[in-house]
């Protein structure tokens, strides 16, 4: 069960610099059962929550790891309330307007951090997780559960749109922090298991930031054209992965399969259908100047050595390396002449090529 009264730190209530009148104190049972004394209260205190106001009172009490906690108290004031506690949110009306309340979903850190602290300068604390080795239930389409509650709770962000965005001082503008780290930084130091539930659940915090953003700044999401939970995506061509960037297979075999132009319309569209994957191919042009010369008006005229640039270039395809993808936080340097294809780079710097 929740609170019965509204409660403020006491050390907060230094901190403000609140007058807490006398009252005849009261004791204060919490969840593990011991006992508090409220003395004191602090009476129509202005609260604001996503633009809406409300006086409260409230008693000074030596929380443990929360500055305030409201109880019914507060939930009387609201008049009916709606809750769905699986997804962690409360709507209410306030003003002639619908509020919705959002709870968080703390990282493992912020779960953490109200119990630092509550042990003595000499007691010893250990700290134990239970982690399931059976494999976490999905949804119909697939989707983990804790991801597909996640999405429900962003449900209007899929619906059809009525409206243009809000308008915005930039467009197409993002402002990176200078100094900052780079985001996709995994937890070391921790088994494989809890690893990478911890990595499962610093994925869900950012799609929920994510989500929130596009929440804040009005935009829609085609539901139909969004994937989920994947190891990889297929994106105009190519295959994004945890391992980098390749040429979707795809087109490679048609690469591969592809027979000897007979005229230069069927070079030029093997020559564009290749040239699109040429960052891949070190030395891409070189290897197709013998190609790229018969496209010259009149110049269409096939030979062995033609041939051998032909297969050369199809077999380069098939052996085309992942590429990392880039790191952020290191400036990109072009260090290559147009055409000569991808590097290898030891230090991890960012590199282009035309």
């Amino acid at each position: 069960m929740g609170s019965t009264h509204n409660f403020l730190d006491e050390r907060l209530v230094k901190q403000i610099g609140l007058i807490a009148e006398p009252t005849l104190g009261f004791d204060v049972a919490l969840g593990d059962g011991a006992m508090l004394r409220a003395e004191g209260i602090c009476r129509g205190i202005t609260l604001t929550i996503l633009g809406s106001q409300f006086k409260l009172d409230l008693y000074p009490l030596a929380l443990r790891g929360a500055d305030l906690v409201l109880g019914t108290q507060w939930l009387q004031s609201l008049g009916p309330v709606t809750f769905d506690f699986a997804e962690m949110w409360v709507t209410f009306r306030r003003g002639g307007r619908r509020v919705r309340l959002d709870g968080i979903r703390p990282s493992p850190r912020d779960a953490l951090q109200p119990l630092v602290g509550l042990s003595g300068p000499d007691a010893h604390s250990y700290l134990m997780q239970l982690l399931p080795l059976s494999t976490e239930t999905t949804t119909e389409a697939g989707i983990p559960t804790d991801l597909a509650a996640l999405l429900q709770g962003f449900a209007d962000l899929f619906e059809e749109p009525h409206g243009l965005p809000l308008e915005r001082e930039h467009d197409h503008h993002i402002e990176i922090v200078p100094g900052a780290e780079p985001a996709n930084v995994r937890p070391y130091r921790y088994p494989h298991v809890q690893k990478e539930e911890i990595s499962k659940m610093e994925h869900l915090e950012h799609l929920e930031e994510v989500l929130k953003i596009l929440r804040g700044n009005q935009l829609k999401v085609k539901r139909s054209k969004c994937l989920w939970a994947e190891p990889k995506v297929e994106y105009l061509g190519h295959v994004i992965s945890a391992a980098g960037v390749e040429p979707d297979q795809a087109k490679i075999h048609c690469m591969t399969e592809w027979p000897l132009p007979k005229n230069q319309k069927e070079l030029r569209g093997f020559l564009g259908l290749t040239g699109y994957y040429r960052r891949f191919v070190e030395g891409y042009g070189k290897i197709a100047v013998p190609l790229t010369l018969l496209l010259r008006k009149g110049e269409f005229r096939w030979t062995e050595a033609v041939t051998e640039a032909f297969e050369k270039l199809k077999k380069a395809m098939t052996t085309a390396p992942v590429l990392a993808l880039p790191d952020f936080a290191k400036p990109l340097e072009d260090r290559h002449m147009p055409g000569s294809g991808p590097s290898t780079d030891p230090e991890g710097v960012g590199s282009r090529s035309e």
